[in-house]
């Protein structure tokens, strides 16, 4: 969501998908929701303009999971997806894929055959070797053009040249790996609890 936002507020058209149809959690962290998306398009019950949302940033613009499918891993490989992805490419500078994570559910490595670059979000709170061990075997085993990893949640030393400040669009978004099919995940919206001298708490929106 980040990635979209600065891109968006760069002046680039951005269209995000929450692809992730097993445990969407895109539409709570944009406080957004949508009782048609991604689901329906897929099934071809509903047409792709009908179900592109504008967020509160210009020129970002997200299609929602939709109901959440019994056969989420099916939908992936419907045939209205790759007319989604050309609809995309003519009608956005940038469209963004939200997957499962990698390793859990087959989706992702569906869908890396129709991008031109492959992003690996790892979170330092929870992966550990094995997580970035299955990236590097995905990457060896299928062929992805362009690759790189997103570090997140990693903790920044004051000194002269960084700073230990929050910078964002008011998104703060993690996964949380588990074992097998119950992956979590856990969000915050950039609002911090701040003590003052009287005692009292008060909400602190960071920057």
């Amino acid at each position: 969501m980040n990635l979209s936002a600065i891109l968006a507020k760069a002046g680039k058209k951005v269209l995000l998908l929450e692809l992730d149809l097993h445990k969407p959690k895109v539409g709570k962290g944009l406080n957004m929701t949508s009782t048609q998306g991604l689901s329906n398009l897929l099934v071809g019950h509903v047409d792709i303009p009908s179900v592109i949302l504008a967020t509160q940033v210009e020129n970002f613009h997200v299609i929602l999971s939709g109901p959440t499918p019994p056969n989420a891993s099916e939908l992936v490989l419907s045939k209205h997806m790759e007319e989604l992805f050309d609809y995309g490419r003519t009608h956005f500078d940038y469209v963004i894929i939200d997957t499962p994570p990698v390793g859990l559910i087959t989706d992702a490595l569906v869908l890396m055959k129709h991008v031109d670059a492959t992003l690996f979000v790892v979170n330092t709170r929870f992966a550990n070797k094995d997580h970035l061990r299955s990236a590097m075997e995905v990457i060896q085993s299928n062929p992805v053009r362009n690759f790189g990893f997103i570090l997140n949640g990693v903790r920044m030393k004051k000194s002269k040249y960084y700073y230990n400040t929050n910078y964002g669009y008011g998104y703060r978004y993690a996964y949380g790996y588990g074992s097998g099919y119950g992956y979590g995940y856990g969000y915050g919206y950039g609002r911090k609890r701040k003590r003052g001298k009287d005692g009292e708490g008060a909400d602190k929106t960071a920057a």
